[in-house]
């Protein structure tokens, strides 16, 4: 029997293996390991899908310093668990009861999704000390998730807007730290030099010889319309050979990138100017960041990270995929071009591509307007060290 689950159907067995497993194993250690005699004084276990975005750029920063501590990256995606596995890195499986023991026998469980299936540790007495860090600055928020949280000790956010934002969604007052966000760190002081980009390209499966300019096409994820990928009513084909050829006349490349939800196969041979960019391949997002030199896309979160670089975004005029009336940023935070056709799309690109600083002289007011309402003075390169002052103070005061 298959049951139909947001884009794509799975099993009985596997809505147990991905769901329900994880939650009885945590719900085992919970009442076996949460005790205040079996504490590993130091650890940090770093907690999400991938090791990527605020976790990714908090672990580089712990791994960094002089006296680093013991840091762990514990996944509750058995893709991304098989994946570190077979590349021989250490990772923990949140739905391993091995693993589990020794994120709860760790001094502090960092999360970027809120707690997952370790929704009830917060609220034990005997826990590791519990923060999350979020994963973006977008056009949406999830109550849901926020209030899983209200037993956490600390909820680090970007700008005064997220927590108000967060205060008024019923997460308190006092959890609410305003940091910044450690993804930004290294874009708010990015020098771009030849060798760096080469080098990220070459990461990414791209020639490193590449000098075109590289336009990221990044949709956000619809799950009300898992299929809605491309702009204006285009199929892939209708969208990507028009985009083609688009590409040859302005002289510029298009890094496709998917979210990693996106379940969709594309044949990139067809198109010279056109590259696929898999999420799944390729996790991390900020160093595609780091090299695009104009952003396309729609309501994604992705918009206010490539704030920080200070370079073109195109937007693709769309209705809110998202339920509810109430987002952290609003449909006035769209500092660019704002195109409904394929021919609005020609006209930006051309000018964003050609001629950026006139682009971003055109919408400079309202570029300055959203960064200071997405990120409030926190674009200086120091959120993972206030996450880890923080994480300080909370031990102390624990």
């Amino acid at each position: 029997m298959k049951i139909p689950f947001t884009h794509k159907e799975v099993s009985v067995g596997q809505l147990f293996s991905k769901y329900l497993f994880p939650m009885v194993a945590s719900t085992f250690v919970e009442f076996t390991a949460l005790t205040p005699w079996r504490r590993d004084n130091g650890a940090i276990v770093l907690f999400g899908h991938d090791l990527n975005g605020n976790l990714a750029a908090f672990d580089t920063y712990l791994r960094g310093l002089p006296d680093a501590p013991r840091v762990l990256f514990m996944t509750d995606s058995a893709q991304t668990y098989r994946r570190e596995r077979a590349a021989g890195r250490g990772i923990l499986y949140s739905a391993r009861v091995g693993d589990l023991y020794r994120a709860a026998r760790a001094d502090v469980i960092v999360t970027s999704h809120g707690p997952i299936n370790l929704f009830r540790w917060p609220k034990r007495r005997h826990r590791p000390l519990f923060v999350d860090v979020w994963h973006g600055v977008g056009y949406k928020t999830d109550p849901k998730t926020l209030a899983s949280m209200t037993a956490y000790d600390g909820h680090f956010v970007a700008s005064p807007l997220l927590r108000d934002l967060h205060i008024g969604f019923g997460l308190p007052a006092e959890l609410n730290t305003i940091t910044g966000y450690a993804r930004t760190d290294e874009l708010a002081t990015l020098e771009l030099t030849p060798a760096l980009r080469s080098g990220i390209l070459r990461d990414y499966g791209l020639d490193p010889a590449e000098k075109r300019t590289l336009v990221l096409y990044a949709p956000t994820w619809n799950h009300l319309a898992a299929r809605d990928i491309f702009p204006f009513g285009m199929t892939p084909e209708q969208f990507l050979a028009p985009l083609d050829a688009l590409a040859a006349e302005i002289g510029v490349l298009f890094l496709v990138r998917l979210h990693l939800n996106t379940v969709l196969e594309l044949d990139e041979s067809a198109y010279a100017n056109v590259r696929f960019v898999s999420a799944r391949l390729y996790p991390a997002t900020e160093p595609l960041l780091k090299v695009a030199d104009v952003l396309f896309t729609d309501w994604s979160s992705i918009v206010s990270e490539y704030l920080a670089v200070h370079r073109p975004i195109i937007f693709i005029d769309k209705p809110t995929p998202f339920d509810g009336e109430v987002q952290p940023l609003s449909r006035e935070d769209r500092p660019g071009a704002i195109v409904a056709s394929f021919e609005d799309l020609t006209t930006a690109l051309t000018l964003a591509a050609t001629d950026p600083a006139g682009y971003l002289e055109q919408y400079g007011d309202l570029i300055d307007a959203t960064t200071e309402r997405a990120w409030g003075g926190t674009l200086d390169g120091h959120s993972a060290e206030r996450y880890l002052r923080q994480i300080e103070t909370l031990r102390a005061a624990k």
